[in-house]
This record gives structure tokens, sequence and C-alpha cells, in this order.
């Protein structure tokens, strides 16, 4: 016969089984969720660079294919394509000014972004 504190150490360990799974379902559905809102607060903020980030990231991709959540596959691809456009126009503003900024001090510079080469001796 088992005594009470065996009787409920099993339960204990009876209930974790059941709870695990569920468990690790729920906090599965939170990180998708929390993603949401990062996309959601990044767009507000014109995050275009996190945004990008986010929308390429596993956890995007398995929202896209989740059924519970096919309505954000359509809307993170045009969200992922404008962010990405956003970036793009970004990346090109700063090589411009980077070259505009190094002729105006007398430097060559070269660029390969996201790195680039000073010749005098700054890298």
């Amino acid at each position: 016969m088992e005594t009470p504190d065996e009787f409920l150490e099993d339960v204990q360990e009876n209930l974790k089984q059941i709870v695990q799974p569920f468990q690790r379902d729920l906090n599965q559905k939170q990180k998708k969720a929390d993603l949401i809102k990062q996309c959601i607060r990044c767009a507000g903020r014109e995050d275009f660079l996190k945004l990008d980030e986010l929308l390429k990231s596993k956890l995007a991709r398995d929202i896209g294919e989740d059924k519970t959540l096919k309505s954000c596959a359509p809307i993170f691809e045009t969200l992922g394509a404008y962010a990405n456009e956003k970036v793009e126009q970004f990346r090109m503003s700063i090589i411009n000014d980077l070259t505009k900024k190094s002729q105006e001090a007398g430097l060559e510079m070269t660029i390969d972004f996201p790195r680039f080469t000073v010749l005098k001796g700054i890298t």
C-alpha cells in the first residue's frame, strides 16, 4: 500500500505528464503572439530594419504555415516586401551619405555593404 506521500508524488508526476504538452503548445502560441505584437510595434515606429529581421525569422515562417494564423501569411508577405524595400532604400541612403562625406573629406572609400574601408587607415 502506498503511503500518502508516495500517492501525492505519483499524482504530481502524472499531472506533470499531462500538462507538459499543453504547456509547450501554450508557450509556442505565446511566442507567435509576441512576434506579431513586435511586428505591430515595429511598423508603428517605422523600424523597418527590425521588422525585416522579424519577418525573415523561422518563427514568422511558422506563423505563416500555422492553420489557425493563416490570415497572417499574406499580411506578412506584403509587409515583408515593403520592409525589404525600405531597408534597401536605407542601405542606399547610407552608401550615398558615406560616399558624399568621404569625398568632402578628401578620402577614398570602397563600400562593400555592410563593410566599408577608408584608405587612410580608418576601417
